[in-house]
């Protein structure tokens, strides 16, 4: 499947670029925003590379009834495959989680139905209903761990095409912690303003100082003609 196969066992991000055809039914669950995001657009992307038409559809989870799942999953009058995002899964009514259970027994030919769950006991139900029809599921669990967030920033620099030291990707989760989100925006803007080696000094230079960056900064570096300064003071105040 697109980033995990089957059950998934470890952290998801442990990830590489779908190398199968996803399943006709994706249980994307667990409480890291960003690695369900990745997750639910890594299939999009494959069902756009097979038809760049592809009809993408998204509902929250409360707004789903029986009745509006099968039109959701019905055929596309301009393209060939269907994707259907469901976000919120844990806010379905029991009556929705059995119909979507049932889905997975009998998939559509031509529809991708993707869920979102969030994690936690809301919607317990109708996620042990799914994955004991064998839903295909995308595990997006916390990222905790020191040593897991370290590797969480090398594979973020090599998905720029970069690579870091050790003691940099050390400084940057000693610094931002457990937020991957902060992490990954700290690496895109580290990668694009270095030639791609991210040194621990360089990591210091954006991350000491910064931590309470104001507007007048950003605005006194763009009017003054410091474009490059003012990009990087917005980047560094957006991310945090």
């Amino acid at each position: 499947m697109s980033v995990l196969t089957g059950r998934g066992v470890g952290p998801a991000w442990h990830a590489r670029a779908m190398t199968r055809d996803p399943a006709p039914v994706t249980l994307v669950s667990g409480p890291e925003s960003l690695l369900a995001e990745r997750a639910v657009a890594d299939i999009v992307r494959h069902a756009r590379q097979q038809d760049p038409e592809v009809d993408v559809t998204r509902v929250v989870g409360d707004e789903l009834t029986p009745g509006s799942i099968a039109e959701l999953l019905s055929p596309s009058l301009f393209s060939a495959v269907r994707v259907a995002v469901v976000s919120d899964l844990d806010q379905v009514t029991d009556e929705v989680g059995e119909a979507l259970v049932a889905v997975v027994a009998d998939p559509p030919a031509d529809s991708l139905l993707v869920l979102v769950h969030p994690g936690g006991m809301k919607g317990k139900r109708v996620l042990d209903g799914l994955r004991r029809a064998g839903v295909d599921e995308h595990r997006c669990d916390a990222v905790k761990r020191p040593e897991d967030l370290v590797e969480f920033v090398r594979r973020e620099v090599r998905r720029h095409h970069g690579q870091i030291d050790p003691d940099a990707a050390a400084r940057l989760v000693e610094v931002l912690g457990a937020d991957l989100r902060a992490l990954a925006s700290m690496v895109d803007q580290l990668t694009a303003d270095s030639d791609g080696h991210v040194t621990a000094t360089q990591v210091a230079d954006y991350v000491e100082g910064r931590a309470d960056v104001k507007g007048w900064t950003v605005a006194e570096h763009a009017v003054t003609g410091r474009t490059d300064a003012a990009l990087s003071e917005l980047r560094w105040a957006l991310s945090t």
